[in-house]
């Protein structure tokens, strides 16, 4: 499985424009006084979207048939892209949260909020996305970028001036954050486990 890392690191390492338009979107996100857990949140589609990329071109059927012509089975080929996605994501959503507490250091309350509001989001989509290009292949692409750019807007919606009711239950959210965010997390994790094991036997029913 480390060969699949060196190798998805060299694919990543030459995708220079798509590099370097991450930290210039987050200058530019910085500058308008954006949200820092929507600062995040942007961050993360965009670099997940990237990596997602990967999933597809890894799958093109000339590709898939000489990766599993060397010694790597489906097994490894999945729990590689989960790991390398989510590890990655959350490298870049920690490094953009940290940046934004560096040059806002007035939102550093907002860090723990907006931390976990971005792992659900990671989890929950990083379930569903993968699957999901393993299923349809390169026909999900456009799918993707629709699902991803409306789970950007409803959040925006959320957390940013919406004015949200002022209810007893909301109340109760606000002020048992980690309450509702752990069993969240670990529901999520679960979900990640589940598609996991399904990416696995869609690929094992396939022949490259």
């Amino acid at each position: 499985m480390k060969g699949l890392f060196v190798s998805d690191l060299l694919w990543l390492k030459h995708q220079k424009r798509f590099l370097l338009s991450l930290p210039g979107l987050l200058g530019l996100y910085l500058v308008l006084d954006i949200q820092i857990s929507l600062i995040m949140l942007y961050l993360t589609i965009i670099l997940q979207g990237g990596l997602l990329q990967l999933v597809l071109q890894s799958l093109q059927p000339e590709t898939a048939r000489f990766l599993f012509a060397l010694p790597v089975s489906r097994r490894e080929f999945v729990l590689e892209k989960y790991i390398l996605i989510l590890g990655l994501c959350g490298l870049g959503m920690l490094t953009a949260g940290g940046l934004c507490v560096l040059f806002r250091p007035h939102h550093a309350a907002d860090l723990p909020e907006a931390l976990g509001i971005g792992v659900i989001w990671l989890l929950f989509f990083t379930a569903f996305l993968i699957p999901m290009a393993i299923r349809f292949d390169t026909g999900v692409r456009i799918w993707m970028v629709v699902l991803l750019m409306f789970a950007a807007a409803i959040l925006s919606y959320v957390m940013g001036e919406a004015t949200l009711p002022d209810t007893f239950f909301w109340e109760w959210m606000q002020n048992h954050r980690m309450t509702v965010f752990l069993p969240l997390a670990v529901l999520c994790s679960a979900g990640c486990a589940v598609s996991a094991f399904i990416s696995k036997r869609m690929l094992e029913s396939r022949e490259y």
